[in-house]
């Protein structure tokens, strides 16, 4: 999910979405979850295209849907229950062709990068083949998914993918202020059904190796 600052605009409504768009005024934030626009409450879906007016005023452009609730409603107490939320055809249809799910933030993500492209260099100048590097390609649009719910609070998660040596791998992390990670790993073990495990950043050297087996 593309990383903006919390200051954004409504510049265009449909029938059921809304189009936004933000830009830097300091500290970088993800684009929220939810936004309420004339008493209807809307959820992110993704980002999109920025078009010519938008560059140099603006940092991001995204879609959000409306929610299926409709009106904006008072969120529910806490009463410990959980409860999954089924994703969209357009949801299902991105998760399914990843092999692999690989749990990192934006930071994390950056991270990873200059360490794998240092690994790259380091092979290519001693003219020799590094066994935990790996041929980088990512895709920056993505979904904002809404995984379930527990105790009424959403569990929300930005998804998007990233191509190692050409293979499609599930790049997540957690957007909401409360997270259950057995929901989200039954989410991915029902949706994600070609992959091959989840990994983490610190993990991601092992990744590759398992990658290279197919």
């Amino acid at each position: 999910m593309k990383m903006v600052d919390a200051d954004y605009k409504v510049y265009g409504v449909g029938t059921s979405d809304i189009s936004v768009v933000a830009y830097f005024s300091g500290a970088q934030k993800e684009w929220p979850p939810y936004i309420e626009h004339r008493g209807f409450l809307y959820r992110f879906n993704s980002n999109e295209v920025m078009q010519p007016w938008m560059i140099g005023d603006y940092s991001g452009h995204s879609k959000y849907l409306l929610c299926h609730e409709g009106r904006h409603k008072s969120p529910e107490k806490p009463n410990g229950l959980r409860v999954t939320t089924a994703p969209s055809d357009s949801v299902i249809e991105f998760l399914y062709p990843c092999v692999a799910v690989l749990e990192a933030n934006r930071n994390e993500q950056s991270w990873l990068y200059k360490k794998n492209l240092e690994n790259l260099s380091d092979n290519k100048n001693a003219g020799e083949y590094n066994y935990y590097a790996a041929d980088w390609v990512e895709d920056l649009s993505g979904y904002g998914v809404e995984v379930g719910r527990f105790g009424g609070e959403v569990i929300f998660i930005s998804i998007q993918h990233l191509f190692l040596n050409k293979h499609p791998v599930l790049v997540w992390h957690v957007t909401s202020k409360v997270v259950d990670y057995d929901m989200i790993e039954d989410f991915f073990k029902k949706y994600a059904v070609k992959s091959l495990g989840s990994y983490d950043a610190s993990c991601f050297s092992n990744l590759i190796s398992k990658l290279r087996s197919l």
